[in-house]
């Protein structure tokens, strides 16, 4: 027969036996939804930094086409959204668009001054930022050209 102690330490087996069944299968799920979590996190960074690069080559786009048809003032507006964002995103930024936003920022006085004049010289350098940010397109995104 079996003594006090030994029904206790039977009890506290099938206690925690009982309990470990009821905790293993919900640690594995949660950890199987963390990963998933991660992975999701990570596309969503990926799609927000696609989505900033697409505003960005939008808003320099519409002032190149501006300044093409001469509405200087338009393409200020543009030109000027245009330098404002490319400043917040520059430190994000990597590779080829990192180097298009730096080449921006130092002709951005020139630019602004040369739409402020409607100068139409000043359709170069906006063409070549232009230029620049449709090169620096992430991979995978040529489906639009």
């Amino acid at each position: 027969m079996l003594t006090r102690k030994q029904h206790l330490l039977i009890f506290a087996i099938a206690v925690t036996a009982a309990l470990l069944v009821g905790y293993i299968p919900q640690f594995l799920r949660a950890r199987g939804l963390s990963q998933q979590l991660d992975a999701t996190r990570q596309i969503l960074q990926s799609c927000q930094a696609r989505t900033r690069e697409a505003e960005l080559r939008d808003t320099m786009g519409l002032a190149y086409l501006e300044t093409n048809q001469k509405n200087y003032g338009l393409a200020a507006q543009h030109a000027a959204r245009f330098f404002e964002r490319a400043g917040q995103v520059r430190g994000e930024a990597s590779g080829a668009l990192e180097g298009v936003l730096d080449h921006a920022i130092t002709v951005r006085d020139e630019i602004t001054a040369g739409l402020a004049r409607g100068d139409g010289a000043v359709l170069e350098p906006i063409g070549r930022i232009y230029r620049g940010l449709l090169e620096a397109r992430a991979p995978g995104t040529d489906a639009g050209r």
